[in-house]
C-alpha cells in the first residue's frame, strides 16, 4: 500500500513539475482561465502619420494626406461622417481643397457628398451648423450611397483626401472630431434605425522644424478605453524634422495619473486603474552631439466606467416623436422583475448598466405594448430608435350625444312648430268656411 502511495505521489509531482516548466516556457496560466470578450472596431485614421522634413520649410508647398478606414468583418455601412481637425490652421498649414473620387463608395451609384473646408462649402450644403457647426481648422466629409451598402472586412479603404499647402514653420496635428460609420438597419426607408459603428480614432501630424513629438492610443481589451486594461501608445509617428535620418533616441512618457516611464522603444503600454480623464504627455530626445527634446505633446485619454448605457429616441409609426408618456421598463436576462422603470415621452436613457443583455418592455395608454431585446457592452452606449403603434382614440360618446341630443332638439322643435303651422291653418280655414 505504501509502495502505492509513493508511486502516485510522484505520478503527481511529475505532473506539478511539467505544469510550472510549460508556466515558464509558455506562460501559461495556472488556475482557472476566464475568457476575455473583444469587442472588433473599425478604425478611421490619417495616412501617412508623419509627414514633413526639412524639405518642407519654404512656403507654399503642397502635400497630402489621406483619411482611410479599416471596417471590420460583420460591420456593414452606407454613409460616412468624417471631420478632421488640424491645428495651426493659417500659421503653419492651410487645407486647399478635400477630394473623394477612388474611395470606397467609388463602385456605387447614386452617392451624396457633402464637403466643407474652414467652414466653407466645397459643395452646396456641405457645412454643418446647428449644435456642432463647422468651424476653421475643420474638414468636413460626409457621403451616403442609396438603396446600398458595403461590407467588411475592408483594409485601408480611402474615405477623401485632404491637399494642404505650407505657411510657416512649425507643427500640425491631425485629430478626428467626429468619425460616423452608418449602418442603416431596417428594410422601411420611412422607418430609418442607424447604428453607428464603434470606431477607434488615429490622427497623424505635420511638422517641418525642430523634433516632433506624437502618439495614438488604442484600447487591446475592448472597444473602449476601460480601467484595469492596458492602452497602447504608439510614439512611432514622432520624427525628427530638421533631420529625418536622425532617429528617435528615447521617449519620456507622463501618463498623467502620477505614473511616468522613459523608454527607447516608440511603443509603450499603461493600465490606468480608475475611469477619469488624463493629460498623457510625451517628449522625444535624440542622442550623441546632435541630441535634442523636442517639447511635450499633449492629448487627454478619458479612462470610461466599465458600465454602459442605453439610449432610446421614441417615435410613432409615422416616425414623429412621442407627445404622450410612455412607460419604459428595463430587464436584466436573469431575472424577472424590472430593475429600472422610467416614464418618458421622447428620449429615454439607461445609465450604469453592467455588460449583458436586456429586455426592454413599452406600454402606455396611446401606445401598443410592445418589447426589444438590447446588447450592452462594457464603457459604449447602445444607440436605437423604437417605433411605437399608437392606439386610436376611443370614440367621445359625450359629443355624439350633444350633437344627437340637439338634433333630436332641434326636430322636435321642428315638428312643433309645423304642428302649430297647421292647426293655425285649420282654424282659419274653419273661419273663412261658409
Amino acid at each position: 500500500m505504501e509502495t502505492y502511495r509513493r508511486a502516485a505521489r510522484n505520478r503527481v509531482a511529475v505532473i506539478l513539475s511539467v505544469l510550472i516548466l510549460l508556466t515558464i516556457v509558455l506562460n501559461i496560466p495556472i488556475g482557472p482561465i476566464r475568457a476575455v470578450s473583444v469587442t472588433a472596431a473599425s478604425v478611421v485614421y490619417v495616412d501617412p502619420v508623419s509627414t514633413g522634413g526639412p524639405q518642407f520649410e519654404s512656403r507654399g508647398l503642397t502635400f497630402v494626406v489621406n483619411v482611410r478606414l479599416n471596417l471590420t468583418a460583420g460591420e456593414v455601412m452606407n454613409e460616412f461622417d468624417v471631420r478632421l481637425n488640424y491645428t495651426n490652421s493659417f500659421v503653419i498649414v492651410k487645407a486647399d481643397s478635400v477630394n473623394s473620387g477612388g474611395n470606397v463608395f467609388a463602385s456605387s451609384s447614386g452617392t451624396t457628398v457633402r464637403s466643407c473646408i474652414d467652414a466653407v462649402a466645397q459643395i452646396s450644403g456641405g457645412c454643418e451648423s446647428g449644435t456642432t457647426p463647422d468651424t476653421t481648422g475643420q474638414v468636413h466629409v460626409a457621403e451616403v450611397i442609396l438603396g446600398q451598402t458595403i461590407s467588411g472586412p475592408i483594409t485601408a479603404g480611402l474615405l477623401f483626401s485632404i491637399q494642404f499647402h505650407v505657411i510657416g514653420n512649425g507643427t500640425s496635428v491631425f485629430s478626428f472630431d467626429r468619425t460616423n460609420l452608418i449602418d442603416p438597419v431596417g428594410a422601411d426607408p420611412s422607418k430609418p434605425n442607424p447604428h453607428f459603428n464603434y470606431v477607434l480614432k488615429n490622427g497623424g501630424v505635420f511638422g517641418n522644424i525642430g523634433l516632433v513629438a506624437f502618439y495614438n492610443a488604442n484600447p487591446t481589451s475592448s472597444a473602449a478605453f476601460l480601467p484595469g486594461q492596458q492602452v497602447m501608445f504608439d510614439a512611432g509617428g514622432s520624427f525628427n524634422a530638421n533631420n529625418t535620418g536622425i532617429a528617435i533616441a528615447t521617449y519620456s512618457w507622463d501618463f498623467g495619473d502620477g505614473t511616468t516611464s522613459l523608454v527607447t522603444q516608440s511603443v509603450a503600454s499603461h493600465v490606468f486603474v480608475r475611469p477619469g480623464t488624463y493629460p498623457v504627455s510625451l517628449i522625444v530626445s535624440t542622442s550623441g552631439s546632435q541630441g535634442a527634446t523636442s517639447a511635450a505633446y499633449v492629448r487627454v485619454v478619458v479612462i470610461l466606467p466599465a458600465l454602459g448605457s442605453i439610449v432610446l429616441a421614441l417615435r410613432d409609426s409615422s416616425g414623429l416623436a412621442l407627445n404622450d408618456p410612455v412607460t419604459v421598463q428595463l430587464f436584466n436576462a436573469s431575472i424577472s422583475t424590472p430593475s429600472v422603470t422610467k416614464t418618458s415621452q421622447g428620449v429615454v436613457t439607461f445609465d450604469q448598466l453592467s455588460p449583458g443583455q436586456y429586455t426592454l418592455k413599452f406600454s402606455g395608454l396611446t401606445v401598443e405594448s410592445y418589447s426589444k431585446v438590447e446588447n450592452v457592452g462594457a464603457g459604449l452606449p447602445t444607440q436605437d430608435t423604437i417605433y411605437l403603434t399608437l392606439i386610436p382614440a376611443p370614440p367621445d360618446y359625450g359629443t355624439i350625444l350633444f350633437f344627437a341630443s340637439l338634433v333630436i332638439g332641434v326636430g322636435l322643435l321642428s315638428v312643433f312648430i309645423v304642428l302649430r303651422k297647421i292647426r293655425s291653418w285649420s282654424k282659419a280655414k274653419k273661419k273663412r268656411a261658409p
